[in-house]
């Protein structure tokens, strides 16, 4: 999730959730929680991301590295709490490798906007600081099991949309290096959501 994780947020509704685009609600009943934290986990991956599909042809760079900056520093927030409350080891180790990857994403960018004396501008559909709130909030009404399943499933959404995005974004780009900065992410992005994935189906293996 760079943007929004790296890129996408909005305000939604959820099964589990009653958020924003990314709207969520806690499951509090142990039989409806199988079924829900993969409703919840959806709506959350887009939680932690902007509202790229209204704004992608219509990006500036500044939006560019603001979408990065902040995406990124809500994936770190995100990956933080699971690290400390997930249950599985392997979803702890993922939430850890995603800290690491995007603390260093976050810095990267920085460095680079800064370098191009570009002022990052978050556009005015941005609600990054909201989604990832919401998101975190529902994730702390989740234990165990639960928790990670939501957590790994939100994983997967969200780099879909981080990819996608990420291929907006550097169509949109006009500098160069922010052009090349967007793609050599895709890579990454595709691993963590591989990485997600294989998760996920350890996860549902575990649980039968």
């Amino acid at each position: 999730m760079r943007q929004a994780s790296r890129w996408s947020m909005v305000a939604a509704a959820f099964a589990i959730a009653a958020c924003s685009t990314k709207d969520r609600s806690a499951v509090d009943s142990t039989s409806a929680s199988t079924t829900s934290t993969s409703t919840t986990a959806t709506t959350m991956a887009d939680s932690t991301h902007h509202d790229s599909t209204a704004a992608a042809g219509a990006m500036s760079d500044a939006n560019i590295m603001a979408m990065e900056i902040r995406g990124d520093s809500s994936e770190v927030a995100v990956a933080t709490y699971v690290r400390s409350h997930a249950s599985d080891a392997g979803v702890k180790a993922y939430a850890a490798e995603l800290i690491s990857d995007h603390s260093k994403g976050e810095k990267e960018a920085k460095a680079l906007a800064t370098k191009l004396s570009i002022t990052p501008q978050p556009a005015p559909q941005d609600t990054t600081s909201q989604a990832t709130e919401h998101t975190i909030s529902r994730l702390q009404s989740l234990k165990g099991h639960d928790l990670d399943t939501a957590f790994v499933a939100h994983e997967i959404e969200d780099h879909k949309t981080d990819i996608d995005d990420a291929h907006k974004a550097s169509a949109a780009a006009q500098n160069a290096e922010v052009k090349s900065f967007v793609e050599k992410s895709i890579p990454e992005l595709q691993k963590h959501l591989d990485r997600a994935q294989a998760l996920d189906k350890k996860l549902s293996g575990s649980k039968s």
